[in-house]
């Protein structure tokens, strides 16, 4: 007798894992189409940027479009977080993140990969202007 109790569990048991599945599967949706939204305004933010090099500022860096690397790290409470490459001659230049912080909104920091002058502008204006080149080359030990 106790045994068909317990078989006749067996099915309701199965039943209570596969709600929280069907629900996952809406909260999956939702999840996808918040980082899309996410994307598509760190894409946004830094699509207003313009990176030039050189003393004179004339020659555009060329953003890669998408993003070369995405994370979150909740722990440190980065929501969401991109970091976009700008190239000259198809060589890295430039980096960017744009990070969305939980109660601090977006994040923005840039970092030269060249020995020359860069100039940054958003919407026009000044926004960047490394006083000192983002690497230095040195000898290797011999």
């Amino acid at each position: 007798m106790m045994r068909q109790q317990r078989l006749g569990l067996v099915p309701l048991f199965l039943i209570s894992l596969c709600v929280p599945l069907s629900l996952n599967g809406a909260d999956d949706d939702a999840t996808k189409e918040e980082s899309a939204r996410r994307l598509a305004e760190m894409k946004k933010t830094i699509e207003s940027v313009e990176l030039t090099i050189g003393k004179e500022g004339t020659d555009k860096l060329i953003r890669v479009d998408e993003p070369i690397q995405r994370w979150s790290n909740p722990i440190v409470h980065i929501v969401d977080a991109t970091v976009f490459l700008w190239t000259r001659d198809g060589r890295p230049a430039a980096v960017s993140q744009v990070a969305e912080v939980t109660r601090e909104g977006v994040w923005q920091e840039f970092q030269s990969l060249t020995t020359e002058p860069l100039q940054g502008k958003r919407d026009g204006q000044s926004y960047w202007a490394p006083t000192v080149a983002g690497i230095k080359w040195l000898r290797a030990p011999t």
